[in-house]
């Protein structure tokens, strides 16, 4: 078995040896004080990698667009009102035929523009190949429950599939929240009880995944935004009643995967289209 450094209980002693550390993990093991993780086998590895890489890409993108406005907010470049800054090809074109008191400014410029069009044609073809995998066996059933969820469209399913691989591993719902670092912490001393933040512990792409798409599901399950109205009302924070939502869609994701039916919630009608849409999609691809 694999456990990892971080969660092997620490014995404060002044003799450090090979020998003794050997028999307190001995000790743990056979006490069942040592926690196994799950070992990715090739092929998974393999698919990680190409979700990460591309995301990796995407961050390195992100980064450029903010140099991009940093120059263009220090020189004074404001953006017509007729165009919006949302990176389309026309916004990019603008940027592009601008005019400069120096050339050495254009050539920063015309460089950062170049590269971010190199990054963004790498996520185009990276996002494809991860959204190819949602047509083979082992993923179109998976991916075709999850993309009926209001929020979660095919590159976002095959994201979660690839990060958590078999949910069954979880066997309570409690291990997948902690798993992605959703479960709130806790300190407690007598009879003082406080909850504070969540975690942040385990894997920080499903986490972002679940939060996004959580905003998008609000808007359609009748019962997560009453649920998200609530929790806002009782802590007057927006960011920890989305947090909670994201929480419950991740045991929701668990239960979907494992019954191995389809995300139910009120106005399913409303939903149809874009469910029938997405299988279509799904299909063709396979």
């Amino acid at each position: 078995m694999v456990t990892p450094p971080s969660l092997v209980p620490n014995v404060v002693s002044r003799v450090k040896t090979d020998n003794r550390d050997s028999r307190k993990l001995a000790s743990m093991l056979a006490g069942g004080f040592l926690r196994r993780i799950h070992i990715l086998t090739a092929e998974e590895r393999a698919n990680r990698q190409l979700l990460r890489t591309r995301n990796q890409i995407e961050r390195h993108r992100w980064q450029i667009q903010h140099q991009i406005k940093s120059i263009l907010l220090f020189h004074g470049k404001k953006t017509p009102e007729t165009l919006k800054e949302n990176w389309s090809e026309l916004y990019v074109r603008w940027i592009e035929a601008l005019e400069w008191d120096y050339p050495a400014i254009k050539t920063s410029i015309m460089a950062l523009i170049k590269l971010y069009r190199e990054l963004t044609e790498q996520c185009k073809v990276l996002t494809k190949e991860i959204e190819k995998l949602a047509a083979t066996e082992k993923n179109h059933e998976r991916a075709n429950l999850l993309v009926q969820i209001p929020g979660i469209g095919t590159f976002t399913a095959m994201a979660l599939l690839i990060e958590l691989q078999d949910v069954e591993r979880f066997q309570r719902a409690e291990q997948l929240a902690s798993y992605v670092g959703l479960t709130p912490s806790q300190h407690s001393s007598g009879e003082k009880v406080r909850i504070g933040h969540i975690t942040r512990c385990g894997n920080r792409e499903v986490r972002t995944r679940l939060v996004e798409s959580s905003w998008t599901l609000i808007r359609y399950d009748a019962d997560a935004k009453a649920t998200y109205e609530r929790i806002k009302h009782q802590t007057g924070s927006g960011r920890k009643a989305i947090t909670a939502i994201a929480r419950r869609l991740a045991i929701r994701i668990r239960r979907v995967l494992i019954d191995k039916t389809p995300y139910r919630i009120n106005g399913e009608k409303h939903l149809q289209v874009k469910r029938e849409s997405v299988k279509r999609f799904v299909l063709k691809k396979a």
